[in-house]
Formats: C-alpha cells, sequence, structure tokens
C-alpha cells in the first residue's frame, strides 16, 4: 500500500506540466495546498457549486476534479439534479 501510495504518479501528468509541480510528494503537498486555497476562495465568493454539497461548500476533491476537467479540455460537467 504504501509503495502505491507514495508512488511518482501522485499527479497526473497534464497537471504536472501545467502547474509545473515536480512528480513527488511535495508537489502533491503543494498541489493539495493550492486545490485547498482555491476551494477557499470560490466559497467565499459565493459560486455554487454544482455537486450539491451542504450549504454550497467546496471541497478539495471538487477543486481538483474541475482542473482535471480544465487541463483535459473537457467542456461539459457533470448534471446534477438537486
Amino acid at each position: 500500500m504504501q509503495q502505491i501510495f507514495f508512488s511518482d504518479r501522485l499527479l497526473d501528468s497534464k497537471i504536472r506540466h501545467v502547474t509545473g509541480l515536480p512528480k513527488s510528494i511535495d508537489g502533491f503537498v503543494r498541489y493539495s495546498i493550492f486545490c485547498r486555497h482555491v476551494a477557499d476562495r470560490v466559497g467565499e465568493e459565493q459560486i455554487g457549486n454544482p455537486m450539491g454539497r451542504p450549504l454550497g461548500a467546496w471541497y478539495v476533491a471538487d477543486i481538483e476534479m474541475a482542473l482535471f476537467a480544465f487541463v483535459n479540455g473537457w467542456e461539459c460537467g457533470p448534471t446534477v439534479q438537486q
């Protein structure tokens, strides 16, 4: 388990390319901190979360997925019924 979790593939190659972060645990930690910061900011700006989280909260995973979709050129987000 430790070998899988601490592999050099923690960050997607496109995310690494766009961010310039190293493919290491440090790069993953820095990316996670960045995503936490973005989640906090979109919450402060009261930008609605299409995932229907309680009180419109943004989770780090929501930001990670949005950025992953963006760098991969996905044009449509999930359809969520509220």
